[in-house]
């Protein structure tokens, strides 16, 4: 395995100044655990689980920790916890970095129109150099060729690496994804990159269906996954909705 490159991540020092040498430390339990109540784009978060700002297999973005968007359901903060681990052991990143969950109590959050329930995380896009070698970075909006639009003589799409991180998400036990946002061209990249590699046809046609463009009026979603998980069986007694198209 090509060992990985650290890119000078700018804002990296100050996620370490605010987590300090902070364990997973496990926040006072409500009764019953938490519930997701509505939908992504309406809805809120009773009693979620606010993950570690900083753990042995990932790390939360600068923004992310800034504005303690931090919070989740059970499920989702346990499956989040679980891919880092997967993904560092496939050696994909040294630590998965991870962006926004939900605020405290869900509800809206400024710059996004879902995020509300405890369902939602998103994930930066893995990067390589133009030679194929790995980096370890935060966000780059890319192309529809893969080129960074921040720094295309050096940094690209890897859809490779990419790939394989979603294809972990997809087999997370403490959750189903509902669906992935991605920029429409990248899927293309990343469906060519399967087919010339001769991926299983079954994991191709599961990415296939759970790789979805954005949404009418969002963002474009070319610098960045966007996770969505269903409801728990638990928690459709409470009140969560799964809604038609997200």
């Amino acid at each position: 395995m090509t060992r990985l490159r650290l890119g000078v991540l700018a804002a990296l020092p100050v996620v370490l100044a605010l987590c300090g040498a902070r364990a997973e430390a496990k926040a006072p339990r409500c009764e019953g655990g938490s519930v997701s109540v509505g939908t992504p784009e309406k809805g809120r978060l009773h009693c979620g689980r606010r993950i570690a700002p900083r753990g042995k297999h990932h790390l939360m973005q600068p923004f992310t920790v800034e504005q303690d968007y931090l919070y989740g359901t059970d499920e989702l903060v346990e499956g989040v916890l679980w891919i880092a681990e997967a993904v560092v052991k496939a050696r994909l990143q040294p630590r998965l970095v991870v962006g926004n969950l939900s605020q405290e109590g869900g509800g809206e959050m400024p710059m996004s129109r879902s995020h509300e329930s405890g369902r939602d995380f998103d994930l930066p896009l893995l990067h390589m150099t133009p030679r194929g070698g790995p980096i370890w970075g935060v966000y780059h909006r890319f192309d529809a060729r893969g080129r960074s639009l921040k720094d295309e003589t050096r940094v690209r799409f890897d859809a490779g690496r990419c790939w394989k991180m979603i294809a972990i998400v997809l087999r997370c036990p403490t959750f189903e994804v509902r669906l992935i946002v991605i920029a429409p061209p990248l899927k293309k990249l990343m469906m060519d990159w399967a087919r010339a590699n001769k991926v299983d046809a079954a994991e191709v046609a599961l990415l296939d269906r759970k790789l979805v463009k954005p949404f009418a009026g969002v963002k474009a979603h070319d610098n960045h996954f966007h996770v969505r998980v269903e409801c728990s069986t638990s928690d459709q007694a409470k009140g969560c909705a799964n809604v038609k198209g997200g």
